[in-house]
């Protein structure tokens, strides 16, 4: 159902708002905004047994055209409930009320990293014809540039076309992943290139049965490697210390800084990437499967290829707000009330509902186990 919103709305459009800029905002100075543009502004509410979504849109003068026009300034729908034709129905009620207030044009603020937004609003009638500028110096930290544009867009890849990656491309990716930061520049990994098809189809079954990990165009082992370097010392009569935790962690940290560069790098060629965490399950099958020495674990796994349209059209997994995540000069005090906000993006079901089935689906599964007994047996090498 759509309707007009009313007061009692405030603390559902807070929320909802909060999602949109996935931030928490003041909720005093929200209230007073909100109270205000009710009594000005045009706000819709999408409901189904609760609010799910809404439209704001403010009707201002515009000299250039003699007239007034509709400005959409947020709209969203609970990402629960996207793809069910909500956001349409907002947009077609708006389009009503520009007409019967003899509104010719409507237009759309929407920030440039948010490509699903854009896609969506072409696709109902649309069309980008111009730029706004705004002074951004009250939150640099929102400033975009290729590059954190590049990072704001990258999503999990799992469903590939049928293009190769070419060798170009491919050395593009890796000489990025070994331009990563490093400690001491020991670059304390080693990436393994498979190629061999049949090794791809024996990691859908080490890696929990991921079929997409056999159609992938490139798959990369990263591996933290505490070897090389301990057997180059020896080399060298250096008589090295034993290896240890720590030796392994640092190699860990090293291995998976160089995946994201690859990452990244690869995202800005266009092409999808997913990280396979299951590489570090059923170690004694990896370590067979990749002829990995001792001391060599396969800390992250990489497949590539380019999206498919539904990859590339598909809306990226909201993260958790910022002021959730970065705690200042010491770890933040979390109460029942800040772990909600920290995970609960919104649902049909309850907080308490939605933790359930994840902590049974994720943390209590079989793939979950199989993975701390896997790291277990790998680490009875450092005893």
């Amino acid at each position: 159902m759509i309707r007009c919103a009313r007061k009692e709305d405030l603390d559902e459009v807070y929320r909802l708002t909060n999602l949109l800029e996935d931030t928490i905002l003041n909720y005093d100075d929200f209230s007073k905004l909100y109270l205000s543009a009710l009594e000005k502004d045009l706000i819709l509410i999408a409901e189904e047994e609760r609010v799910i979504g809404y439209l704001h849109m403010a009707v201002t003068p515009q000299f250039a055209r003699a007239s007034y026009i509709g400005e959409i300034q947020e709209l969203i729908i609970e990402e629960a409930y996207r793809n069910k034709g909500y956001g349409r129905m907002l947009l077609e009620k708006a389009k009503d009320y520009c007409k019967e207030h003899g509104i010719g044009i409507i237009e759309v603020l929407s920030s440039t990293f948010r490509k699903d937004a854009h896609r969506f609003y072409e696709n109902n009638g649309f069309e980008n014809t111009g730029y706004r500028f705004f002074n951004t110096e009250w939150k640099k930290g929102y400033i975009m540039n290729e590059v954190i544009q590049t990072i704001m867009d990258r999503k999990s890849v799992r469903d590939y076309e049928d293009k190769e990656i070419l060798e170009k491309e491919k050395r593009m990716i890796l000489e990025a992943a070994c331009a990563a930061p490093t400690a001491g520049n020991q670059q304390l990994y080693t990436i393994i290139d498979v190629t061999d098809q049949k090794i791809k189809d024996a990691l859908v079954k080490t890696c929990d049965d991921q079929d997409f990990i056999a159609k992938a165009k490139m798959v990369l082992v990263f591996c933290a490697d505490t070897r090389k370097w301990h057997e180059g010392f020896e080399d060298c009569d250096c008589d090295p210390r034993d290896r240890g935790v720590g030796d392994l962690f640092l190699a860990m940290s090293d291995a998976c800084i160089a995946a994201q560069n690859a990452v990244i790098a690869a995202q800005s060629l266009g092409i999808g990437s997913c990280y396979i965490g299951d590489i570090m399950e059923n170690y004694e099958m990896q370590r067979e499967l990749l002829k990995l020495p001792d001391y060599v674990f396969p800390c992250a796994m990489l497949v590539f290829g380019y999206p498919t349209k539904s990859q590339r059209d598909r809306t990226k997994v909201r993260r958790a707000p910022l002021e959730r995540i970065v705690s200042e000069n010491k770890y933040p005090d979390m109460d029942k009330e800040y772990r909600k906000d920290l995970f609960y993006k919104g649902s049909v079901q309850s907080y308490e509902e939605w933790m359930k089935a994840f902590c049974n689906r994720k943390y209590n599964s079989d793939f979950s186990k199989e993975m701390t007994r896997s790291v277990k047996a790998f680490l009875k090498q450092f005893e």
